[in-house]
Order: C-alpha cells, then sequence, then structure tokens
C-alpha cells in the first residue's frame, strides 16, 4: 500500500500535468474544468512501481512547472480566489442616480468642492469607477473620458448598482473559447447550446458563488457558462468631457444645416413636380375644349341649332333653350400619409408633440415645457401616451421594433450617429420627408429635414 505521502505527491503531479494540458483545443479547455484526469495518477503510479521511491518523484516534473504550482498555493493567489468573478467586476462600479428634475444630470468638478471648475457633465443611468472616496462625501471617479469629483449622493453602488445594470442588460460576456452552454449553474447539467471565442452575450444574472453567469443567447435561449471563460465588463453611457460635449454640440448644428439644405432642396423639387402637374392638366383640358363637334342644322323657320359636344364636365344645350347634364373628370387626388388625418394612434403623438415647438433645448433635460434634449424629448412625448422608453438615444434605439427607411410613418424615431459609429441624436419622424426634435441650445425645439437617419424604430404598431 501506498503512504499517504505518495498520495500528497500524486495529486501535486496532477495538478502539474493540468498545467502542461494548455496547449489542449477550445472544448478541451472547457473539459478540463470538468473530467477529471486519470493520465497523471496512471503516471505516478508507474514511476513508484519501478524506482520503489517517492523521494525524487518531482524530478519528473518540468522547472517551470513546479514553479508555477508552489505559486499558485502562494497567499496572493488564495486571496484572488476567494474573490468571485461577480465581486471583482462590481467592486468599483457606481452608476449615477439623478432623475426627477428638469436637468437630468450633475456636473463633474475638478476638485471636491462645489465651487471647483466644471470638466463635464454626467447624465442619469450612467457608469462611472470609483477611484478614491473623499472624507466629506466624494467620489473621484473617472467615466469615460472624464475624470473628476462627484457628491457620492449621486451615485448608486454595491448591489443595487449591480441589479441596475444586470436588469438594464449592461453587463457584457465576451467569451474567450468554445464553450457548452449549460441548462444549470454546474458542469453535469445539460447542454443547451454552444458558443465560441469572441462572442459577445448579455450577462442575465450571477449564481450564488458569483462564479458561473447566466448568458442571453437569443430570445428564448439562454443558459450558464463558467465565469472563468469569459472577460466581463459593464458597458454604460459615460461622461462627457466639456470638450465631447462643445463637438457634439457643433455636430448637431452642422447636421441640422445639412438637413435644412436638403429640406428646401426636396420643397423645391416637389414644387417644380407640383408645377409640372398643374401645367399638364392644363393642357389636357385645352385639348379637350378645342375637341368640339358642332352640328349644324335649319328648321323650318330657319333658325340653326348649334350642338357642342365637350368631355369637361359641360351640359348640352338643345334648340329648346333645356340643358342636359354631361359627365366629367376630376385631377387625381395626392395620396394621403398614414398619420397625417388625426386618426389616432401615432398621429396623435405627432400632433402633441407639435404641441411644445419653440420651447427650450437643455443639454441632459426632459422637461416639454422647461427645457429637454433630444432623447428626453421623445421619451416624456411617449410616455404622456403610456409608453416606457430609454433615457438616453443609443439606448432608445433599442425600444420598439425596427423599420426600414422605405416602410416611415409619422411617430417613428429616427437615430443619427454623427460621431460616428455611436448614436448621438434622436428625432421623430411627422411625414413629408421631415422631423420634430429638440436640436440644439440655440434653436429649442423645431421642425426640419430628416437629413441621414441610421436607423428607425417604430413605437406605435
Amino acid at each position: 500500500m501506498r503512504s499517504v505521502h505518495s498520495q500528497k505527491i500524486a495529486s501535486g503531479v496532477l495538478i502539474a500535468s493540468l498545467l502542461v494540458t494548455s496547449s489542449m483545443t477550445s472544448f478541451a479547455k472547457e473539459l478540463e474544468t470538468e473530467i477529471p484526469s486519470v493520465g497523471s495518477s496512471v503516471l505516478v503510479d508507474e514511476y513508484i512501481e519501478n524506482t520503489g521511491s517517492e523521494d525524487d518523484i518531482v524530478s519528473i516534473l518540468p522547472a517551470e512547472q513546479t514553479y508555477v504550482a508552489k505559486k499558485e498555493n502562494s497567499e496572493d493567489k488564495e486571496k484572488t480566489d476567494n474573490k468571485s468573478k461577480e465581486d471583482t467586476l462590481f467592486e468599483d462600479i457606481a452608476i449615477t442616480s439623478v432623475a426627477g428634475g428638469d436637468e437630468d444630470y450633475v456636473n463633474v468638478r475638478k476638485k471636491p468642492n462645489a465651487e471647483s471648475k466644471r470638466v463635464g457633465k454626467i447624465f442619469n443611468n450612467c457608469g462611472a469607477r470609483i477611484k478614491e472616496t473623499t472624507a466629506d462625501g466624494w467620489y473621484k471617479v473617472v467615466s469615460g473620458n472624464c475624470v473628476g469629483y462627484i457628491k457620492a449622493e449621486f451615485f448608486v453602488s454595491g448591489n443595487e448598482a449591480k441589479a441596475i445594470a444586470l436588469d438594464n442588460g449592461y453587463v457584457i460576456a465576451e467569451v474567450k473559447d468554445a464553450l457548452h452552454v449549460r441548462e444549470k449553474a454546474n458542469k453535469d447539467s445539460d447542454v443547451v447550446t454552444n458558443v465560441y471565442a469572441q462572442e459577445r452575450y448579455t450577462v442575465k444574472k450571477f449564481d450564488s458563488t458569483g462564479n458561473w453567469i447566466k448568458i442571453k443567447i437569443e430570445d428564448g435561449v439562454s443558459g450558464w457558462i463558467s465565469a472563468d471563460y469569459a472577460d466581463l465588463s459593464v458597458s454604460m453611457d459615460t461622461a462627457k468631457t466639456n470638450k465631447e460635449i462643445r463637438e457634439e454640440q457643433r455636430r448637431i448644428r452642422e447636421a441640422e444645416e445639412a438637413a435644412r439644405r436638403e429640406a428646401a432642396r426636396r420643397a423645391a423639387e416637389e414644387a417644380a413636380e407640383e408645377e409640372a402637374r398643374r401645367q399638364a392638366a392644363a393642357e389636357a383640358q385645352n385639348n379637350t375644349n378645342t375637341n368640339t363637334n358642332t352640328n349644324t342644322n335649319t328648321n323650318n323657320g330657319g333658325n340653326t341649332q348649334t350642338r357642342q359636344n365637350t368631355g369637361n364636365g359641360g351640359g348640352t344645350s338643345d334648340g329648346g333653350g333645356n340643358t342636359n347634364n354631361g359627365g366629367g373628370s376630376s385631377a387625381p387626388q395626392p395620396k394621403q400619409e398614414y398619420g397625417d388625418n388625426g386618426s389616432g394612434g401615432a398621429s396623435d403623438v405627432v400632433s402633441y408633440a407639435k404641441q411644445f415647438l419653440g420651447n427650450p433645448y437643455v443639454y441632459g433635460g426632459s422637461s416639454l415645457t422647461n427645457g429637454t434634449d433630444c432623447s428626453g424629448f421623445v421619451m416624456s412625448i411617449y410616455a404622456h401616451f403610456g409608453y416606457s422608453l430609454n433615457r438616453v438615444s443609443a439606448e432608445q434605439a433599442k425600444n420598439g421594433r425596427a423599420v426600414s427607411m422605405s416602410e416611415l410613418q409619422p411617430g417613428d424615431l429616427l437615430f443619427y450617429n454623427y460621431s460616428g459609429s455611436r448614436i448621438s441624436h434622436v428625432a421623430m419622424y411627422i411625414g413629408g420627408g421631415q422631423i420634430i426634435h429638440a436640436s440644439t441650445e440655440e434653436t429649442g425645439i423645431i421642425i426640419s429635414g430628416m437629413g441621414s437617419p441610421c436607423c428607425a424604430r417604430r413605437i406605435v404598431g
């Protein structure tokens, strides 16, 4: 019978052997955590039986692997292992909570006091990482490109921040390797499907250990994977520096000017087309009037009766002065656009939105009367009719359902990515190639040409 010492040595070799297998294929990497290795224990048995010695068993291991095995038993590694993936992810995450006022943002300050220079703005439901906490209740945070101080009272953190992030789909898992997705949070559970390296999925929840995550694969399909095989991140809107705010305002003004020019061009084209149709109708009418059949009959009294047949809706006069009404035709009527007739639904939304034309634009605001930004405007309009939209334009692009530009109807939301791939503006389509939106501080809420949106979403219907 082998001694307890030999069994311990065998366990050590098993660990080292598993480390050596790091070059196995992707699915094998996952299986290392799920199926115990028998090859290593057989290797130990054969070595002891053939040599009869346990003292130099470590000599069969490469020196660097022996070092790794020892390092894994260090105090630092033990502390790291004791912290779950969930704890590590959320240990310094904070989410702003500044909703309820007309201006849903707070200023980021250069120093921890209210009189310090403003370096940027952070809006409601944006994410930040806490770098330090001052004695008088300020956080130093990093949010996007903005670094500065904000009163801690404007943030939620810990479990509350975690709940908000998970409920709103802000937690993202990028898969490191090909993996089985399990029905339950354990390695023995049934396989639901597979996922592959570099694919990204929304995390719905963590298990009780904090080391298994439930990911959403597609509508109606979700399952569990080990958090060890995914890179986790919290993807949220962030603060904006003063420079970024000025740049965004500049891009919006340029886009508005381009939209106005485009609207003027389209209006000119439509006017020209309408004039061409009017002239064509007039010419057709003139041809009808000149194509007259005149029949002259002379009666016994030498009177001459003249009958004219016209195709323009005029009557026919007989010799006795009686008139018979003839048939007529009319020019085709223009097609009425959906939503323009006040019949309800989306048209009511558009009519309600037009009531606030000329009201001020306030960056970060959501008041239809005292000031709102673009996303606050459409959010507040639809809230009046019982529809709940996300707060920022990038998230509103996930509300409702997608529609193509060729199928636009009044009430649809149009989104713009002036700054590249990121959506930074939203407007409401009102028909005829026009939009209503909270544009800039200079213009307020206006109607303009639709320009070049990147996508559209339908909220009603």
